[in-house]
C-alpha cells in the first residue's frame, strides 16, 4: 500500500510514528490495542428501518414459537385498524 492511497489523517499518523523512538513504540502499541478494544466494546448503532413490518421481518427466527413474525404483523395490523376506527369515530 502506497502512502498516496492512504487518507491524510492516517498518513500524518504514520509520519509521526516514524519519529517515535524505538523504546516508546510499545506504549504506542498499548494505546492502539486499547482503542481497538474500546471499539469492540461500543455497541453498533441501531439499524434504522422505514417501517414496522421491516423491523419485525428482521426479527424472523429470533423468537421462540412458530410463526412469531406473522403473528406480530397481524397484531400490528389489528392495532392500526383499531387506531383508524378510533380516529374516524372521534372525527365524526
Amino acid at each position: 500500500m502506497t502512502l498516496e492511497l492512504v487518507p491524510p489523517l492516517r498518513k500524518k499518523i504514520v509520519e509521526k510514528l516514524n519519529h517515535v523512538p524505538e523504546d516508546d513504540l510499545s506504549e504506542v502499541m498499548d494505546f492502539l490495542e486499547f482503542l481497538a478494544w474500546k471499539a469492540q466494546q461500543t455497541p453498533a448503532p441501531p439499524v434504522k428501518s422505514s417501517s414496522t413490518a421491516e423491523v419485525l421481518r428482521a426479527l424472523r427466527g429470533r423468537g421462540k414459537g412458530e410463526r412469531l413474525v406473522e403473528r406480530l404483523l397481524a397484531a400490528r395490523q389489528a392495532d392500526q385498524t383499531i387506531d383508524e376506527q378510533s380516529h374516524d369515530y372521534l372525527r365524526s
